[in-house]
């Protein structure tokens, strides 16, 4: 009889730990898809290079710097520049695997951090969705959130970044401020207060969620004077105001917790609206392709904003995607229906997101996460509506596993293939970099600068950190200067731009890499301001990868094909290089390719070995030469086609002649991918 009654007893909480079970399995998932590709002691480039050299100060000395003496060659102020919440708990995570005697080093402890911050996003995601609905709807916005693509390719175990915590307290903060503003109790604000204020802590644009939060009482009121217009009823000024007060508090409790943690709140608040309205104020972030605009015509962008949940079979994506729009649709309406205060939270929600994604596709993983949520809403209300039904409940129920099971396989599938990157050849150029004087500073375009500073060890000229009035040339300065640099033909011009950031250091070294082919149209309009856009003088280089390879003319010439582009060579004679329009060839006036390790210039010069060719191929030769550059790199598994504004740039002569001509950059170290100049002032 008493175990009977202990089961009774338990049986009202059966629902609730049922649900608590599945989201631990969710959980489980969500970090195992983020963990599955982590490395020992690797990590991905870029910012995750960044997070860690702060990380590693203060896990080594227990207090965060007050200057960054690596960044921007003279360094720049830290304090209320960086949050340094992911410093403060991945130290206190690699200190408790020392303890546990893991064996870890701090770049595999970040990894793990960083898939274990990723998972958490899944709890405040099911929090947020059942407050606004149940714990069906706070399960389905948690699975989806927790293995959306979209999501998962920026919270994995090797991106060690903010954008775990961004989009965890993104989530945790609607959530609390939801409960405040449906409250309105001093505990529920002083939480949701809490939450901001640690949100501070966390990611610099952490006004995002506020001043959503802000936007709800207005959208409340706009929804209570069309239906006072519609009912002739009373329009509660009593109840506007008491919601106007909760986030008035929260902002109040924001700039006061901010000025204590000195995290800088107005400036802040400044900085962020400043990016909403134009971006391109800093000129780094026009180049930065996941900030340019996207196409709101094209259903592959709503597919990106909604999580880019793709199984790979076309009929299933569509209906996958069509469900996500059809809940969102359901969960706003239906929410407005139930309650306008939810109703106003929700749309608010939706549609500041929806804003959101038109300031271009790097967005989505934060528009992706609120996304899902009002999905989860409507997915539960839709569920709550077919209980009158067996066969709908049945129907729902299915359509709800086969959403949970698409967002799983995917990322079960799509999570290993995450990983840190590898790269030998730029191994061995930080190995190089952190042999020379430790004084040294080291020249490049902007996107190579955190790992320049974090694993060559040596101080940069511009990173991918911004830096305003507070350095001694802001970042549009030195992007200015670096594009420029590599665009001119004057090598002379190129030492006096370089010479003003050359500071107390004993050495100055410049770095040439393949990334900046495909990357020059930025170069050379913030250098020049030529723009390839719309300037048919501002060509840039083309790259071509091999296609095939052949012998023709029985054995008397050998041919790699590269697209338009055939390098062709003669049995006897030199190389050439063809570009192919339908059925003509026409030669290309010069070939540089390695002799003896060097590259030389061969100019067009055989009319006959060029009909020997066309012959051969079945095409129709032109005797016009096509003023052209074309480079040949010794493994000759690309091509790139030089051209004419670009034949005497320095980078052509750093990168494809191996500074051939130049007389004050010295190269000292030089492999497939990247060449490094030593300069003679």
């Amino acid at each position: 009889m008493v175990s009977i009654l202990k089961f009774e007893a338990l049986r009202p909480r059966l629902p609730a730990i049922g649900a608590a079970a599945a989201l631990a399995v969710i959980f489980l998932i969500a970090f195992w898809v983020r963990a599955a590709g982590l490395q020992p002691d690797k990590l991905l480039s870029f910012d995750p290079i960044f997070q860690l050299r702060f990380t590693e100060y203060f896990a080594t000395f227990h207090t965060m710097p007050d200057w960054d003496e690596l960044s921007y060659y003279t360094g720049r102020p830290v304090a209320g520049n960086y949050p340094p919440l992911i410093f403060y708990t991945t130290s206190a995570i690699w200190w408790l695997s020392q303890v546990l005697n893991l064996g870890w080093t701090l770049k595999t402890a970040a990894g793990w951090a960083s898939a274990f911050y990723g998972a958490l996003i899944v709890i405040p995601a099911f929090f947020l969705a059942r407050a606004l609905s149940d714990k069906y709807g706070g399960l389905m916005a948690a699975v989806l959130v927790g293995t959306a693509p979209q999501i998962l390719v920026r919270t994995f175990g090797a991106s060690f970044d903010t954008d775990q915590f961004a989009i965890l307290f993104i989530l945790l903060t609607l959530w609390l401020g939801w409960e405040a503003l449906r409250r309105r109790t001093p505990a529920s604000i002083a939480a949701a207060s809490a939450g901001f204020i640690a949100f501070m802590l966390a990611w610099p644009t952490y006004w995002f969620t506020a001043i959503m939060l802000a936007a709800v009482p207005v959208a409340w009121l706009g929804l209570s004077l069309l239906q006072k217009k519609k009912e002739g009823g009373r329009f509660d000024r009593q109840m506007f105001l008491k919601l106007l007060a909760v986030p008035v508090i929260i902002f109040v409790a924001m700039i006061i917790g901010g000025t204590i943690l000195q995290v800088s709140p107005i400036k802040s608040m400044a900085s962020f609206l400043g990016f909403a309205q134009a971006a391109e104020q800093w000129i780094v972030n026009i180049s930065i392709a996941e900030l340019q605009l996207v196409d709101l015509t094209n259903l592959a962008t709503w597919q990106t904003a909604f999580g880019r949940m793709f199984s790979g079979i076309t009929l299933l994506d569509q209906l996958v995607f069509l469900l996500l729009v059809v809940f969102t649709v359901v969960g706003v309406l239906g929410t407005l229906r139930r309650d306008r205060l939810a109703g106003a939270f929700l749309t608010t929600v939706v549609a500041l997101n929806i804003y959101t994604l038109t300031r271009g596709i790097r967005f989505t993983e934060f528009s992706s996460a609120m996304l899902l949520v009002a999905v989860g809403v409507g997915f539960s209300y839709v569920f709550s509506w077919s209980k009158r039904e067996p066969f709908a409940r049945n129907i729902l129920a299915g359509v709800g596993l086969m959403l949970a099971f698409v967002g799983i396989v995917t990322a079960l599938s799509f999570g290993p293939t995450l990983g840190p990157d590898n790269n030998p050849n730029w191994e061995a150029a930080y190995t190089f970099l952190r042999s020379t004087p430790e004084t040294s500073v080291v020249g490049t375009w902007w996107d190579p600068g955190h790992m320049i500073t974090g694993l060559g060890e040596r101080r940069v000229i511009a990173d991918g950190a911004h830096c305003g009035n507070e350095c001694l040339y802001t970042i549009n300065d030195r992007i200015t200067d670096l594009g420029k640099t590599f665009d001119t033909a004057n090598e002379q011009e190129a030492v006096e731009l370089l010479q003003k950031y050359k500071g107390d250091s004993g050495r100055v070294y410049w770095i040439a890499s393949d990334d900046l082919i495909s990357k020059f149209q930025w170069l050379q309009y913030f250098g020049t301001g030529c723009d390839a856009r719309s300037d048919s003088n501002c060509q840039l280089y083309s790259v071509f990868s091999a296609q095939s390879s052949q012998t023709i003319g029985n054995g008397a010439f050998s041919t790699i094909t590269y697209g338009p582009v055939i390098i062709i060579q003669p049995r006897s004679g030199n190389p050439f290089a063809v570009v192919v329009q339908g059925r003509t060839i026409a030669p290309i006036a010069e070939l540089l390719a390695y002799a003896q390790g060097s590259p030389t210039s061969i100019p067009f010069s055989s009319q006959s070995d060029l009909q020997g060719a066309a012959d051969a191929m079945n095409l129709r030769s032109v005797n016009q030469t096509i003023q052209l550059s074309v480079w040949l790199p010794q493994s000759a598994s690309y091509t790139v086609v030089i051209p004419q504004n670009l034949r005497n740039s320095m980078f052509t002569k750093m990168f494809f002649l191996e500074g051939e001509g130049l007389s004050k950059f010295k190269q000292v170290f030089r492999n497939d991918q990247v060449k490094i100049y030593e300069l003679d002032f």
